[in-house]
Order: C-alpha cells, then structure tokens, then sequence
C-alpha cells in the first residue's frame, strides 16, 4: 500500500483546487478512501495519546460545526479535507522507517519537478499564455500583470502559492546526500518574486542555523545575501507602477482582508459562520489562518486546532533527540513551521494541493521510527534524491 500512498502524496499539487474543481473532488474522494481502508487495514494510531485525544476533539467540534451549517454539502466536503489532513498526519507519524524515507523523497521530487515546470514555464510559457488570452478575448487585469512581470506560479493559482510551497520543501532539500537538487527549488522560489514566502525564509533561517549549530563563515555568507536578496525584492516591488505588483498595495489588500473577516468574527464569535459560509467582500480568503479558522468554525473551532498544533509541535520539539536522522526531523519541523508563518499573510493552509503536502511533512517531523538492519542506504552517488543516512 505504501506505493499507492507515495502516488497519491506525488501528485496531489498538481491538482488545482480552484482551476480543476471536477478532478480535485475525485482526487480528495479517492486519497480520503484510501486513507480510510489503510487505517482500517493497518489499524494507525499516534502512539501519543495527547496526540490523539487532540486530534478527536478537533474533528470532533469540525463535525458538530459541519451539521450547523447552511450548506451541508459544501461543510460535509470541506470537513473531508481537514479529515484527510489528520488521518494523513497520523500514518505519516507512524510509517516505519524505509516507508517514511519513501515518502521524504517523493514530495521532493514533486517539488523538483514543479520548479522545473515553473523554469520552462519563466523561459517560454508566458508568452504563449498571454497570446492564448488574446485569443479568447481575456482580459483580466491581475493576470495580466503577473505574466507580464513573469511571477512563476507553475502548476498552482498565483505565485505566491508556488512560493508558499517551494519555501516549505527547500530546507529538506537542504538535508539529501547531493544539494545540487536544492538548485532547481530555489530558482522557482527567487521567480515567484514572492516577498512573503522568501521573508519567511529569511526569519526563519537563524533559527535553523542555531539550532543545528551552523556557525561557519559560509552559512553567515549565505544569510548575507539572503538579506541583499530581500532588500532587493522590497525596494523593486514598492517601485513598480503595476497596481497588483506593488507591494504597498498588496499590503493594503490584505488590511481590507482582515478587517473585513474581523467583522465576520464579530457577528459570530462562538461557533463561526459555518463551513462554506465564509464570505467577505473583497476575496474568498481572508489571507490569514487564525482570522478564517475562526471566522469559519468560531472560538471553538480555534482553540481546538491551535491545542492539537501545541500537542504536535510539542511532541515533535520534545522527542527530536530520538530522531534516527536528527537533520532532516530538524528541517522537517522549521519546513512545518515556515508553512504556518506563510499563512498569517496567505491562504495556502486552505488549498489541499499544498495544506496535504504540508500533513505530511508535520507527520514525518514527527516520525521517530529507527531503521532496520536490511534498511537500504542510499548510495554515495545516488542519481536520485535521497536523504541523508
């Protein structure tokens, strides 16, 4: 089973959520069926019952909050991703060790073939688009603006997903035996232009480097350009003339955003508006996670799903001296927290193309399964990407 669990992890970013509605419905119904029969088959479960007491009350007041809502049919099918995620997250967590190695080097080599799709796309694929869209008589103003700076947005619906994404999966490509296949990843992530996902990395990156005691002059190199990099990004988005480009403006958007979606909390604190009812008149997300979770499933809802963070984080933080490969349980957690930090300016946490890739990650930062004897070793000069023994 663990190579139909590989392909469906493979190929779940590129099924956009909002362009192909049709195929993500059966993709999200064939992965939820399939996690569903493994559970039942393997009988998975966290072995930390904080873990799983977490994960039961989550779902738990998801499902009451699904049986008040206006549009059944809708909350029924939003509460099967946030199923998803978790059973996700809990096999993950369990998987034994050449199984979980498995799936570590599949979502990187989905992120390593979308960053090539995004390189071919920034070369040639903008003006084919933009001759496409003249062709059809499509005028849209953002999409037009964004092609014509070429953000690279790959498979995903903007840039700045495609950068949420790359900017969560480049710390572990960070950790394989070649880092050559890091190049491809962070290419993508510099043409997305997204300044939020490249300052989360920017916040983020001391971090890391303390934590795994990277104190070499070229580590301090390497945070110095990062730095030059991002001063850059800021001075040239406030620059530009282009209205959806301009980094004021795009600040400003997300201010309406948020208060817009505070009024929202305010009519309904306690129990939200209910799955599918979210609804603000200047977007369809609030581009923040805290402020949407609680507007969708109210102060309950939160509580809930920032308790089971705390539990997972905890657990995860707490047992990382029993990680068999201590860099890559390191990254891994820094690559799940990257992703939450993304999404207090963004709304990735809400398309399962990227929120399932990032269930596995956070079930994987928290796999602490010991290889065994016949475990396979990658190879010295592995042609693939495998991560470090």
């Amino acid at each position: 089973m663990i190579h139909g669990l590989a392909l469906l992890v493979f190929f779940r970013p590129f099924v956009c959520s909002l362009v192909l509605p049709g195929r993500n419905l059966f993709y999200a119904a064939t992965f939820f069926g399939f996690l569903v029969v493994w559970m039942g088959l393997r009988k998975t479960f966290s072995p930390e019952k904080n873990i799983t007491a977490a994960a039961a009350i989550f779902m738990g007041i998801l499902a009451v909050l699904s049986l008040l809502s206006d549009s059944h049919l809708i909350a029924a099918a939003t509460l099967s991703q946030y199923v998803t995620g978790i059973l996700l997250f809990l096999i993950c967590r369990t998987l034994p060790y050449d199984h979980a190695n498995k799936i570590f080097n599949i979502i990187i080599a989905a992120g390593i073939t979308i960053s090539l799709m995004g390189l071919y796309q920034f070369l040639f694929g903008f003006q084919n688009t933009l001759d496409f869209m003249r062709s059809v008589k499509i005028d849209d103003l953002f999409v037009t603006q964004e092609i014509q700076q070429k953000r690279v947005y790959s498979v995903f619906i903007t840039s700045n997903t495609l950068g949420n994404y790359l900017v969560m999966l480049l710390p572990l490509s960070l950790t394989l035996r070649n880092k050559l296949w890091a190049i491809p990843l962070a290419l993508a992530l510099l043409l997305t232009q997204s300044v939020g996902s490249f300052m989360t990395l920017l916040m983020i990156f001391p971090f890391y480097a303390y934590q795994r005691r990277l104190f070499n002059p070229a580590v301090f190199e390497l945070f110095a350009a990062l730095i030059l990099i991002g001063v850059g990004f800021i001075f040239w988005r406030t620059q530009t003339h282009m209205t959806n480009f301009n980094l004021a403006h795009s600040f400003d958007m997300r201010w309406q955003y948020w208060k817009e979606t505070w009024a929202l909390i305010t009519s309904h604190p306690l129990i939200g508006t209910g799955f599918g009812n979210f609804d603000i008149p200047s977007s369809r997300y609030s581009h923040n996670i805290i402020l949407q979770l609680w507007a969708e499933t109210g102060l309950a809802g939160l509580l809930a799903f920032l308790y089971l963070l705390l539990t997972i984080f905890q657990q995860g933080w707490s047992s990382l001296t029993e990680a068999p490969d201590l860099d890559r349980s390191t990254a891994l957690l820094f690559s799940a927290t990257i992703f939450l930090l993304n999404n207090l300016i963004d709304f990735s946490f809400f398309l399962p193309e990227v929120a399932l890739v990032w269930c596995v990650i956070l079930g994987l930062a928290c796999n602490r399964s010991a290889p065994t004897d016949d475990s396979p070793m990658p190879a010295e000069n592995s042609s693939v990407p495998t991560r470090t023994a």
